[in-house]
């Protein structure tokens, strides 16, 4: 029995300090005797409940990690009934007598265990693929998605919070963070209290969609995961579109970028919210995203012959941002594939303004090499690959 005990000492605390055994009829003057290293009993002592031992709390959590992930049940202190004691679960892992040729079938790790989620399951389209839906927009306005209802943030100060929340999903976000997001460089006195109250707002909210928002490590966290996020899902969705563009199949690739760009609902990234902070290089990521995946859909349709549909892409893309050499470059070339010469040449009188006026430089080399390559009916000059 004494042997029995130090294998399951061994087993549960092999990765941490070691186990602190008091025996309990070891009565000596000073209280039971414990010892780092298990010290066999006394022969006339031995009883039947000799397997019992103490473990502190941070030893208890450890075995937990260990015995969860093996697929037994929580061990506590003062658990001895046959199926949690640590007899017991010695036998059904191949530790109790006479299951030595069972030891090598099972191995140990400490698996972290995946937090509990009353969340079902995402549903598959037909092509086997994941169906891309969301819970949390931020792709225009800031929305909470529910089945039949959609809630807006109301507060400007919430929103920025849960704006926050959500660009960092399951992720604990510091005080410091979400303070220079909300204020950048003039909190108030009471800024710690004020987040108090904007988590609070925030709970009050959402908390009929089962919406949490947590108090974590002098932070706040939002329980979710990333394919809950909109966000998320546009910019797999787009990395998905661009691989298939870089290996030809530009199929692929319209109805991934079309889906990803189907999944804006404004014109703007987090509408109504202050680029403050951390906020304003997050969200420019994203708004720089979502350009270069509508440069890759046109270049993809213009690929498959679909040159007008390009434009309707590219059009509004270079109002928004005039300066943008890609798009131009496709934009001429989806002129040209309409035979268009005179909007390539209206083209590129535009380029040169906008390059003088916002640069006070002459229009970018390619661009002129294009141009004149069009224009003198060079049909070996083509559209640029996807960068």
């Amino acid at each position: 029995m004494p042997t029995l005990t130090r294998r399951v000492a061994r087993i549960f605390c092999s990765r941490g300090p070691p186990i602190r055994i008091g025996w309990p009829w070891s009565n000596t003057r000073n209280g039971p005797r414990t010892s780092n290293r298990m010290a066999p009993p006394r022969r006339a002592s031995l009883r039947p409940a000799a397997a019992r031992f103490m473990i502190d709390r941070a030893s208890v959590s450890r075995v937990n990690t260990v015995v969860l992930s093996a697929g037994f049940g929580r061990l506590g202190p003062g658990r001895r009934d046959g199926n949690r004691s640590a007899t017991g679960m010695a036998s059904r892992i191949g530790f109790g007598g006479g299951s030595a040729d069972r030891r090598s079938d099972y191995r140990l790790a400490t698996v972290p265990r995946q937090p509990f989620t009353s969340r079902a399951p995402r549903s598959r389209d037909h092509t086997g693929r994941r169906a891309m839906t969301w819970t949390y927009g931020l792709l225009g306005s800031v929305v909470v998605r529910a089945p039949g209802s959609t809630i807006t943030i109301s507060a400007s100060r919430s929103r920025t919070l849960f704006v926050m929340l959500v660009l960092n999903p399951g992720r604990t976000i510091s005080q410091a963070s979400l303070t220079e997001a909300i204020w950048d460089t003039e909190p108030p006195a009471s800024f710690v209290a004020n987040l108090r109250t904007y988590a609070h707002r925030l709970r009050r909210e959402l908390g009929v969609l089962g919406v949490a928002v947590q108090a974590r490590n002098g932070g706040y966290l939002l329980d979710a995961t990333p394919d809950e996020c909109d966000h998320v899902c546009f910019f797999d969705l787009a990395d998905r579109g661009r691989r298939s563009l870089a290996k030809g199949d530009a199929a692929g690739a319209i109805a991934n970028l079309a889906a990803a760009i189907d999944l804006w609902r404004g014109s703007d990234v987090a509408e109504g919210v202050a680029r403050n902070g951390p906020l304003e290089g997050l969200l420019a990521a994203v708004e720089e995203e979502r350009r270069r995946a509508t440069e890759d859909l046109a270049e993809a349709l213009i690929r498959v012959g679909e040159a007008r549909a390009a434009l309707v892409n590219l059009c509004p893309l270079l109002v928004a941002a005039p300066l943008r050499r890609r798009a131009w470059q496709l934009r001429m070339e989806a002129h040209r594939r309409l035979g268009e010469f005179g909007a390539i040449s209206e083209c590129y009188r535009r380029i040169t303004e906008v390059f003088w006026r916002e640069l006070d430089i002459e229009p970018d080399r390619e661009l002129t090499v294009l141009y004149r390559a069009i224009m003198c009916a060079d049909h070996r000059v083509g559209v640029g690959k996807a960068r």
